[in-house]
């Protein structure tokens, strides 16, 4: 979430916090305080008919730009936890969020979180897969409770099935052997995938355009690279994070 700070380019960027987010708080009116440092700033987040979503207003200007400036461009970068995309009937939501405003056009899904109490987060069933992998012992069984997730998201939304050959490229990896990093990152991955599929948005592939050096920070050059991959102001990106 944190790389898609300056995402607008060579411009200077500044950011602004808003309120928790809910559909009458994207309105032009809302309140929001400028951070202007180069660094993360914070934010809240609240609930939404059961959807949880983060709201970063990204504003470009030549100096400090002030909110709710006509001359600021702006595009809304929206962050959704897994409980928001746990289940077709949530992710009907998400899309209404989506939609209610044009400047949403920076998506960035989490993976899919329990649909109730007594459920299981995809993210736990991916770790369940690879340390059964890395054991070389059976992981069909956590493999089968995530790829029925997806299908079953799927079917719901009557999606054409798309996610199978995805599923079945990445149960290959595990039994290559890959990090437990990796695996737990597909989460997110197959979530965008889906979610771009469905709205008609670009997926973005992080490891594209996202930097880590060896500190574990992410590198300066992530900026010049996001701001080229997402420079179409008039499109609508799904980056997983």
């Amino acid at each position: 979430m944190y790389a898609l700070s300056p995402l607008l380019g060579q411009q200077r960027v500044a950011f602004f916090l808003a309120q928790p987010v809910s559909r009458n708080l994207f309105s032009a009116t809302s309140s929001a305080q400028p951070c202007l440092s180069s660094k993360l700033c914070s934010f809240t987040a609240s609930h939404n008919g059961g959807v949880r979503a983060y709201r970063i207003i990204a504003v470009t200007d030549q100096d400090q730009a002030v909110a709710g400036s006509a001359s600021a461009q702006q595009r809304i970068v929206c962050k959704f936890g897994g409980s928001s995309l746990a289940s077709a009937a949530q992710l009907r939501k998400v899309r209404a969020i989506i939609e209610a405003d044009p400047r949403r056009s920076i998506i960035v899904p989490s993976a899919p979180g329990k649909r109730d109490s007594a459920d299981t987060k995809v993210t736990d069933l991916l770790y369940l897969c690879h340390h059964a992998a890395s054991m070389n012992a059976d992981f069909s069984a956590p493999f089968a409770q995530v790829a029925e997730r997806f299908a079953a998201i799927e079917q719901e939304l009557g999606m054409q099935p798309m996610m199978h050959e995805h599923l079945e490229h990445f149960r290959a990896q595990l039994a290559a052997g890959v990090s437990a990093d990796f695996a737990a990152s597909r989460g997110e991955h197959f979530s965008g995938l889906l979610l771009a599929a469905w709205l008609g948005a670009e997926f973005v592939e992080p490891a594209e355009c996202v930097v880590i050096g060896s500190n574990g920070l992410v590198d300066p050059a992530t900026w010049a690279l996001l701001g080229a991959r997402l420079q179409d102001s008039t499109r609508r990106y799904v980056v997983p994070g």
